[in-house]
């Protein structure tokens, strides 16, 4: 989460000091709880310094025929050319530009003005600098999503979409640098034909119960606080998974979009016939009618999966799923 970002910075003397220096924190011109995300394109004169600063809002910034440093408190990194940069709230920066031949495209978000964005993001949201070549196209052109955006609801999704497609950039992406989660994701890929237990995975990673949870959770997000802007992401179709709180999902996208779900998986290899049944039955049941509910497993199926089961299923959906 971001906050870890600002506490790591706050330990470098300035910010220490920061209401003694006058200017330090700068907020955009326009930018508000009404207009929460603000978009512009810069350039700057060769051998141009910007003051060290720092901003309430995440700032993602596109730097294309740029050379220069960035400094993020006592710390210099060298930019080359085109780069992606994302600045979580109350990073402190500055730049000096050696050349620039091309600009700096800007989007300002005020998280706060979005509910439960920072417990979605998990630990998704730090700080990045990456060559553009690196980064997910999907990441890139998202990023042009979010200052074209309708309205919040929009603008949300699409700063979640961004958020998600930078998580995934190649072999210095967000999974494979974080031996926390490629632990998590080892295990579960050797194991997965196993009903895994909380105890076993938290056992794996050299962790309590307790820790783990709060760990995976602040690694991965949530999503049950944003249930409200899924459909303004556009999708026909939702796969949801069991852990999803579908009470909520149903009252927030009903009329707006399709959901398909989200029985157990690991029921679908160790459970009993009757446990499928009934599970299956109360989905049903609940997201009757006029939901547009399409039954299926919470997410994709293990390669375990007994045929029995996945009979049982179909059947109780053609039993069970009739409206009448």
């Amino acid at each position: 989460m971001y906050y870890k970002i600002a506490e790591k910075y706050k330990n470098i003397a300035i910010i220490n000091h920061m209401d003694s220096y006058s200017g330090l924190k700068f907020e955009e011109a326009g930018l508000s709880r009404e207009n929460p995300v603000k978009f512009f394109i810069r350039t700057f004169e060769t051998e141009k310094a910007v003051r060290l600063h720092y901003h309430s809002s995440l700032e993602i910034n596109i730097c294309r025929g740029v050379d220069g440093v960035i400094r993020l408190g006592e710390r210099s990194i060298e930019l080359r050319e085109d780069c992606l940069i994302m600045l979580p709230p109350e990073t402190p920066h500055s730049y000096r530009f050696s050349a620039c031949s091309g600009t700096v495209e800007v989007c300002h978000i005020m998280l706060d003005t979005f509910p439960g964005a920072v417990e979605a993001m998990g630990g998704r949201l730090g700080l990045r600098i990456l060559p553009i070549d690196d980064c997910p196209a999907a990441a890139v052109n998202r990023f042009y999503s979010i200052s074209e955006a309708r309205d919040r609801a929009e603008q949300y999704g699409q700063l979640l979409l961004f958020i998600s497609a930078l998580a995934n950039e190649g072999n210095s992406g967000f999974i494979s640098g974080n031996s926390f989660l490629r632990t998590v994701i080892d295990y579960a890929e050797k194991h997965y034909s196993h009903k895994i237990s909380l105890d076993d995975i938290s056992s794996a990673v050299g962790v309590s119960r307790y820790h783990f949870s709060r760990k995976f959770k602040e690694h991965t997000g949530e999503t049950d606080g944003i249930h409200d802007i899924w459909p303004a992401t556009g999708a026909k179709m939702f796969e949801v998974d069991h852990l999803t709180d579908i009470k909520s999902l149903r009252a927030a996208t009903m009329g707006k979009t399709t959901l398909l779900g989200n029985l157990d998986t690991a029921l679908l290899c160790n459970g009993t016939p009757a446990e499928v049944e009934a599970d299956a039955k109360d989905l049903i049941e609940f997201m009757m009618p006029e939901s547009g509910f399409i039954l299926s497993s919470g997410c994709s199926m293990s390669g375990n999966s007994s045929k029995e089961l996945l009979h049982v299923l179909v059947e109780s959906a053609k039993k069970y799923g009739v409206y009448k």
